[in-house]
This record gives structure tokens, C-alpha cells and sequence, in this order.
């Protein structure tokens, strides 16, 4: 396919995401996002949400022909609005986790391509299933493009890494786990996935009417268990960390909620307190909706399974990213468009 990549400053680059919870977007100009922590400037954030593990067999295999009836239309209709508004420079979808680990993601992913390869005018697009290589990586430079702490000039290599040290990215998701330990800011080879199905698992919770606090610490501990034995097994200590940086949705509306300012850095043994409060308002869960009660349950797995990962790898403070995957993509590809690069490679 070939592609015309001449960057400019006033057209849009743009960003879907198929994740575990739905389709997700967001698009900005360039000259739009010169303060780089300000969130607020991207356009077009706008989400449908449904589960895809309501179309996930025991087989991890996705229904072809519920996909292409009840999701695919709204993948095109998502991808349309922002070509018909934006006509975007760069065009990038990609799909996470559980397209990732199911067996046919692949041609799933072949009937988002050909579907937008159908109805776009513009070549200028790119549909992937990112490798948890890749997703760890893209929320990584979320992070690290939108962080308030860096000045213009930093070296990032010299000044966050220091001899025999490594520094940890986590991103935690609605259906894996990527845990990198990074040598230096570009190298994401050593990177662990974890499938945990947190949403799937929230949901189902969710449904109940009577659930107890027991049945949701069973939950968080087979779920923790896992995930731990997994990372001991893969994983030995022999550097210090330098820092660590903590991705998910989960994790940020959590710090959004429970503090009156969002923070950039926690301490590890602050999340007892919030844990604490999370499960208090499980004894309220009749009066909230459904889709209420799934984020209660969300956050208090993730932050739950999040705190013994901390604690296993000795980690006292951490830094809790505010962006996300899609604006990791955004600033990834603009990157490469200054360059006149590929910017999908």
C-alpha cells in the first residue's frame, strides 16, 4: 500500500481503538497539543462500549458472524465520523488484548481492514493487533509525552536509569496484563502478558444481587495468584528499580475519584486506604446501576492485583499515567510523520 507521509502541523492524526470494553477515539492537530500534559486538546473522544467476551466461546474463538453483524458496522461508523470531520493525515486502529488471544483474531482483524479498505477514499490508515510488546510500549510514551515533570531537553536514559538498574511499566487492562522491565526507553523485548479477563470477571460479579465480600476476595486472590506464580516464575530480581509507571483505566479513574487532585506519584502503602474505602461501598451496590457496579468491581481488582505486584517486586512509589493507549499511538505516530517516517512501523 503505498502512502503519502508529509506531516503537517495542521492536520489531524487520528487513533481507534478496539479494546476488551469497546471501540475508543481520539484526534488532535498537531500545533493543537503543543502543551503536551493538557489533555483536554484531543478531539473526537468519544467511546461505544460493549464485551467482546459475550462473543468469545471456551474455545477462544470470537463469533465471525456476530462480529460482523453487531460490532463491525459500528467500527465503520466510528472510523467514518472522523474521516467525514478530521480527513486525518495518518489514520491508525489498533486492537488490544483479547483480539490478541483469541484464535482468530486475525481474521477478525481482516474484516475491519477490508470493511474501512471498502468505504475510505484515503490510504492513509493502518489496522493492527498490537503485540504486547507494542501496547506496552504505546502506553509507556503516553506517559512519557504528557508527563508535567520532564523538561524539553531531558535524557530520559541518563537521568531515569542508572547502572544495574531497570526501570517497570504496567499496564493493566480490561483483559491482560503487560508487565516490561525496561533497560532503556526503547527497549520493551522483556515484556510479560498476563490474561486475567478483569471485566469479564467484574461483570460477572455485577450480576449477582448478593455477593459477598468473601466471594470478591476469592476473585481478586485466584486472579492475583495467577498473576504473581506467573511473574515469579519469569521473573528475578538481580537490579534495583528505578522507577515505575502505572497504565489502566482502571487505575486512573480510581485516582481521579478518590483524590480531590489527580496525582502523578503514590506511594505503594497508600492504596490500603482507598482499597478500604472501595470495599465499604460494595454494601451500597443495590442501589447502583449495573454498569456502576462493574466499575466498583473493576477498580477493586485492578488496584487489588496492582498492589501485590508492587509489593512482590518491592516497589514503594510509583507513577500513576493519566493518558492512555490511544494517545500513546497519537504521539507515537506524530513522532514518526516529523521524521517523514512510516508512521504504523
Amino acid at each position: 500500500m503505498s502512502m503519502n507521509f508529509n506531516y503537517s502541523k495542521k492536520k489531524s492524526i487520528a487513533v481507534l481503538e478496539l479494546s476488551s470494553s469497546g471501540i475508543k477515539t481520539i484526534s488532535a492537530c498537531p500545533f493543537h497539543v503543543k502543551k503536551h500534559y493538557d489533555l483536554s486538546k484531543f478531539s473526537d473522544d468519544r467511546k461505544e462500549i460493549f464485551n467482546l467476551f459475550d462473543l468469545i466461546d471456551e474455545n477462544l474463538y470470537i463469533n465471525e458472524e456476530k462480529f460482523k453483524t453487531d460490532i463491525l458496522p459500528k467500527i465503520v461508523k466510528f472510523y467514518q465520523l472522523i474521516m467525514r470531520s478530521r480527513s486525518p493525515q495518518a489514520f491508525y486502529v489498533v486492537a488490544t488484548g483479547y483480539y490478541r488471544n483469541t484464535k482468530n483474531g486475525d481474521e477478525i482483524i481482516g474484516q475491519v481492514n477490508d470493511a474501512i479498505a471498502d468505504i475510505s477514499k484515503s490510504r492513509n490508515f493502518s489496522v493492527e493487533i498490537l503485540s504486547k510488546e507494542k501496547e506496552s510500549k504505546l502506553s509507556f510514551i503516553s506517559w512519557y509525552s504528557t508527563n508535567q515533570l520532564f523538561p524539553e531537553k531531558l535524557n530520559f536514559t541518563k537521568d531515569w536509569f542508572t547502572k544495574n538498574s531497570i526501570g517497570i511499566n504496567i499496564d493493566i487492562g480490561g483483559s491482560t496484563i503487560e508487565i516490561s522491565f525496561l533497560n532503556d526507553i526503547n527497549d520493551f523485548t522483556n515484556t510479560l502478558s498476563f490474561y486475567t479477563e478483569v471485566t469479564k470477571k467484574s461483570h460477572l460479579l455485577a450480576q449477582k444481587e448478593n455477593v459477598s465480600i468473601e466471594e470478591v476476595e476469592r476473585v481478586i486472590s485466584s486472579v492475583g495468584e495467577f498473576v504473581l506464580n506467573s511473574l515469579s516464575i519469569q521473573y528475578t530480581r538481580i537490579y534495583s528499580i528505578s522507577f515505575c509507571v502505572v497504565t489502566g483505566s482502571s487505575i486512573s479513574s480510581f485516582n481521579n475519584v478518590l483524590f480531590d487532585e489527580p496525582k502523578i506519584i503514590l506511594e505503594t502503602k497508600n492504596l490500603l486506604m482507598p482499597l478500604a474505602l472501595l470495599k465499604s461501598q460494595l454494601s451500597k451496590s443495590k442501589t447502583f446501576t449495573h454498569q456502576e457496579r462493574v466499575e466498583i468491581y473493576k477498580q477493586l481488582i485492578s488496584v487489588s492485583i496492582l498492589k501485590g505486584i508492587l509489593g512482590f517486586l518491592k516497589i514503594e512509589t510509583f507513577y500513576i499515567n493519566n493518558a492512555n493507549l490511544r494517545i500513546g499511538c497519537y504521539y507515537d505516530m506524530l513522532f514518526k510523520l516529523r521524521d517523514n517516517r512510516n508512521p504504523y512501523n
